[in-house]
C-alpha cells in the first residue's frame, strides 16, 4: 500500500519521476536526508548513474588526488577509481600497507570528500523503472531493495569511469578547500578506495585480491542481476516470449493469443502460456492484474532480456 511505504521508499519513487534521462546537475546538499539515501540505493540498483568529484589525500601528508568519475551499480566506484589508484599506489602504498597493518580494516590513512556539486542521469534500466510507476512500484521497491523474490539476485555491477586525474602537493590537505565540500559519499568513497588500495594496481578492481593481500570486506563482483536467471532455467520458448513482451507496448497488460500473434504463430498460445508461467516464477514476467488477466515483462525480465546486448548501464 503507498501509504504505507518508508520515506525513502516515498523518495526513490519520486526520484524515478525527477531525474532526467540526460546530464543534469545536482546540489547533493539540498536533498533530504530519504533522498540521499534513495539515490545511493538507486544508483547500486543500476537505476542512475551519477558523476562527481572526488578529493583523496593522505591525514599525514600534504598531497591530494582529485579525478572526477561516472558510476552506476554496485562496482562501479572500485571501477571508476581504478585510474586513480594507479597514480597514487605507488606515492601511498608504503604507509597505506603501514597504517593497514597497525589497523587491518582501516582507510589506511586516506581522507575522502566530494567535492563540489555533481551530476545525475538515469540509466535505461531506470527509464523502464520509471515508465513502471503506477503499473508495478512494489516491484520496483522490491528490485532495489533486494527482497520479495530478488533476495538473490546478486550483485550489479555496472561501470564506472575515470574522466580526469589530477595530482597535487603544495600546501597540507588540512588548509581550506577553495570548492564547497560534502561528505554524504564519504563513507562509500573511502572502502571503494580502502579496498582497491589493498588489491593493489595489477589486480582487476571488483575481483579478489591475490593471495597474501590485505583482507577486504566488500563483496565479490559477481555478473549483472540481469545473469541471475541462468539461461539453462529457460526455454528456448520462454525466451522468444520475454522477447515478444519487451517489445509490445510496456504500458500494456497482453494474452497469451497476443503475444503469439507478435511471434508470427511460431508458438501457440498454450505454449505462450506455459511460457508465461515459467517467465513468473523466476520474476521476468507478473500479471499485475490478476492471475487470468494479460501479462508484461518486468523490470528484471527487460533487464534479463538486453544482457546479452546491453553489458553496462549506460543510458
Amino acid at each position: 500500500m503507498s501509504g504505507d511505504r518508508s520515506p525513502v521508499e516515498k523518495a526513490i519513487l519520486g526520484l524515478l519521476r525527477r531525474i532526467p534521462e540526460r546530464w543534469e546537475e545536482i546540489d547533493p546538499d539540498a536533498l533530504t536526508s530519504a533522498e540521499a539515501d534513495a539515490l545511493y540505493r538507486m544508483t547500486e540498483a543500476g537505476f542512475v548513474e551519477r558523476r562527481f568529484r572526488v578529493r583523496l589525500a593522505r591525514v599525514d601528508g600534504p598531497e591530494w588526488v582529485e579525478t572526477e568519475v561516472s558510476a552506476t551499480g554496485e562496482c562501479g566506484l572500485a571501477e571508476a577509481m581504478g585510474p586513480v589508484i594507479e597514480a597514487t599506489y605507488p606515492r601511498w602504498k608504503d604507509k597505506f600497507e603501514a597504517s593497514r597493518r597497525t589497523t587491518p580494516n582501516s582507510n589506511g590513512g586516506i581522507h575522502s570528500t566530494e567535492v563540489g556539486k555533481g551530476k545525475w542521469r538515469l540509466t535505461q534500466y531506470g527509464v523502464i523503472a520509471r515508465d513502471d510507476i503506477g503499473f508495478c512500484d512494489d516491484r520496483i521497491l522490491d528490485f532495489v531493495f533486494k527482497r520479495n523474490g530478488f533476495q538473490h539476485r546478486g550483485v550489479l555491477q555496472g561501470s564506472g569511469t575515470s574522466h580526469s586525474c589530477t595530482l597535487g602537493g603544495l600546501g597540507s590537505f588540512t588548509e581550506p578547500v577553495p570548492a564547497p565540500v560534502t561528505v554524504k559519499n564519504a563513507d562509500e568513497i573511502a572502502v571503494a578506495i580502502r579496498d582497491a588500495f589493498a588489491a593493489g594496481p595489477a589486480t582487476p578492481l571488483g575481483t579478489a585480491a591475490p593471495q597474501g593481500a590485505a583482507p577486504t570486506e566488500a563483496p565479490a563482483c559477481v555478473p549483472s542481476s540481469a545473469d541471475v536467471v541462468p539461461s539453462r532455467a529457460l526455454k528456448e520458448a520462454d525466451l522468444h516470449v520475454l522477447q515478444a513482451l519487451c517489445a509490445l507496448p510496456s504500458d500494456e497488460v497482453h494474452t497469451s493469443a497476443r503475444i503469439a500473434e507478435a511471434l508470427g504463430h511460431r508458438l501457440s498460445a498454450k505454449t505462450v502460456d506455459a511460457a508465461i508461467r515459467r517467465l513468473i516464477n523466476y520474476k521476468l514476467a507478473d500479471r499485475p492484474l490478476g492471475p487470468k488477466s494479460g501479462a508484461r515483462a518486468t523490470t528484471l525480465g527487460r533487464m534479463r532480456n538486453g544482457s546479452s546486448s546491453a553489458r553496462h548501464c549506460d543510458a
